[in-house]
């Protein structure tokens, strides 16, 4: 008797899909073919749980080592927030990316469109902070 067979009853019961599974009541060839499938989604699973779990222990600098937090000058604040919340002291920030001169102008632009995704992207970050700051993910 297959492990499946009470599922695949109630489901033929509820009308979803019913020739399939009627097949695989019929047939112990597909319902030992789907025992089988569930076997190895099961034993690859619980090998990338191991395989995420080893990952992770790589992935905390150690405190002999010195780590680079590289991204774009305008997200820098909300990435470091994130690492000062994971209390990672041995990470050095490397801003790339800038997206101004660091000069104000004093002349009008009348760049209407590049205006408004400079200001999309700035308040994207001032929310983001604003959130993450509230939500625990990031330290100020």
């Amino acid at each position: 008797k297959s492990i499946l067979e009470p599922l695949l009853k109630k489901l033929k019961e509820l009308g979803i899909a019913d020739n399939i599974f009627q097949e695989a009541l019929e047939g112990e060839e597909v319902t030992e073919t789907i025992e089988d499938a569930i076997r190895q989604s099961l034993k690859s699973l619980t090998q990338m749980h191991s395989l995420i779990k080893e990952t992770r222990k790589l992935l905390i600098p150690q405190p002999e080592e010195k780590w680079l937090l590289v991204t774009s000058a305008y997200h820098m604040p909300r990435a470091a927030g994130v690492v000062k919340a994971l209390l990672w002291d041995n990470v050095q920030a490397w801003p790339t990316d800038y997206r101004t001169t660091g000069k104000f102008k004093w002349t009008p632009d009348f760049n209407i469109l590049g205006n408004f995704y400079d200001f999309h992207i700035a308040m994207h970050e001032i929310l983001g902070l604003i959130a993450y700051k509230y939500s625990g993910k990031a330290l100020p």
